[in-house]
């Protein structure tokens, strides 16, 4: 009888422990799609800066710069989420050939190439500012 309950208890920490992965990774996913709206957003604002200033109807090279500026951050956000969902999923990417592997896999199976120790997983920030002033709570 301690066994079958021994396994019941194996059985529901695994299946908590996957619930608790899903939910992170479909938290992440969510930000990483509010994030590809808003740089939506922002490459159609530039583009209508760059047909006024190719039309000669006022458009500023400096707000245009700003804007790119803006459009990186956004890339580096989108891209700081994706290696989130990576950790909680315990995957890796190789360097050499861009193949997924999981964590604990000290090479590629693809290509050989040792894979780099990774480090803990940082804490979830509960809020992600989007763009000045406008907060999306998740």
């Amino acid at each position: 009888m301690a066994e079958i309950t021994d396994m019941m208890k194996d059985l529901a920490e695994s299946a908590a422990k996957k619930a608790d992965v899903t939910y992170k990774v479909t938290r992440l996913r969510f930000r990483r799609s509010a994030l590809a709206k808003l740089l939506d957003s922002q490459y159609k604002e530039l583009g209508r800066e760059v047909y006024k200033m190719c039309r000669q109807d006022g458009g500023d090279a400096e707000e245009i710069e700003a804007m790119a500026v803006q459009i990186e951050r956004t890339h580096r956000r989108i891209d700081a989420i994706g290696q989130q969902i990576e950790r909680v999923l315990e995957i890796v990417r190789c360097p050499v050939c861009g193949r997924v592997a999981k964590i604990k896999n000290p090479r590629c199976a693809y290509c050989g190439t040792q894979l780099a120790a990774t480090e803990a997983e940082p804490e979830e920030n509960e809020t992600d500012f989007i763009t000045s002033g406008e907060e999306i709570q998740l």
